[in-house]
């Protein structure tokens, strides 16, 4: 019949603790007091260690630490110049792959300058339109053609293979001056 008891007390406790925490500590102080045992100390925090009472470490053991703070210290120092490492890896990878789609989608530009642009805070594009501003589109104009076919000449027009030298130069000037104004 005690095994009972102790369930309604441990159910009761329970609902109090649920229900009302403050008048189960109270009950619980109270019930301590009623069997003699100091209830001030319970609620009082732990007394502080003296201070002034030192320990003496070996000095053979204050070596080892020496030691092993150094070889911490060491692999610490190590362990971050390799995350450094894999951080500017991971950086110089992505900023190939922004060259490489930047020259692809606006062809030839001068990478030094694109680069000190996005140094001074400019996104890409930002950079890709200051550049055409400054030096003109930087996309490659394709080059003119001069010849027609395969290398054959056409019936209509002069053959360069029966040209002299000066005679083929001033036809290819003549072409490319018809070509640019087009």
């Amino acid at each position: 019949m005690g095994d009972i008891e102790d369930i309604q007390y441990a159910r009761y406790y329970a609902s109090m603790m649920q229900n009302d925490p403050a008048q189960l500590i109270r009950e619980l102080t109270s019930a301590m007091r009623e069997a003699g045992m100091p209830v001030d100390s319970i609620f009082e925090p732990e007394e502080e260690q003296d201070e002034s009472v030192q320990y003496e470490i070996p000095k053979q053991y204050l070596s080892k630490m020496d030691q092993l703070e150094k070889a911490l210290g060491t692999v610490y120092s190590q362990q971050q110049q390799f995350q450094q490492s894999q951080i500017e890896a991971q950086q110089m990878a992505q900023l190939d792959k922004l060259m490489q789609d930047m020259h692809s989608q606006h062809g030839e530009f001068d990478d030094d300058w694109f680069l000190l642009q996005l140094e001074k805070g400019r996104t890409p594009d930002q950079a890709i339109n200051a550049y055409k501003e400054r030096f003109g589109s930087p996309e490659r104009k394709p080059a003119p053609r001069i010849l027609t076919g395969n290398g054959a000449v056409r019936q209509d027009q002069v053959d360069p293979s029966k040209l002299s030298d000066s005679d083929r130069k001033a036809y290819a000037l003549a072409i490319l001056q018809a070509n640019s104004q087009t």
